[in-house]
């Protein structure tokens, strides 16, 4: 078992919350390194018609959306999204890919990101009030030099 920062935490309970979920599962194929700065990208498979939605999550515990396409029926959803500059080398980030039904209006957040704690209850907060299941996948991998 890898550890994870504090911070973190609320995007491993969330995932913890979906256990036994009635949605389809999905899977997050993304690199196990990458570095401070430098963009990279990864899919979401299983998706299907979902709408998919792929967070990287800090040490520090800010949520940051990641810019993904659509995958068709049969078509993974890609992303892309660039770690913080500042990070430091060695930091474990968290990749966290969620599928919903219907937009999650939790989501939409700032370029700047938004506190782990506060974002994973509202996303299941939101997929609770509407009546829908949500399928999600973790991924980590440490930022290199």
């Amino acid at each position: 078992m890898r550890q994870i920062a504090p911070g973190q935490c609320p995007a491993a309970a969330f995932l913890n919350d979906l256990r036994g979920s009635t949605a389809a599962p999905v899977r997050l194929e993304a690199p196990a390194l990458g570095r401070a700065g430098e963009t990279f990208s990864g899919v979401v498979k299983g998706a299907g018609a979902r709408e998919a939605y792929v967070l990287l999550v800090g040490e520090d515990g800010v949520a940051r959306l990641a810019a993904a396409t659509h995958g068709g029926a049969d078509e993974p959803a890609s992303f892309s999204i660039r770690p913080p500059s500042d990070a430091a080398a060695g930091q474990r980030q968290l990749l966290v890919a969620i599928a919903a039904p219907k937009p999650l209006t939790s989501l939409r957040i700032g370029q700047n990101g938004a506190p782990a704690a506060k974002l994973f209850p509202q996303v299941l907060a939101e997929a609770g009030r509407a009546g829908f299941a949500l399928g999600a996948d973790m991924r980590s991998f440490s930022l290199e030099q």
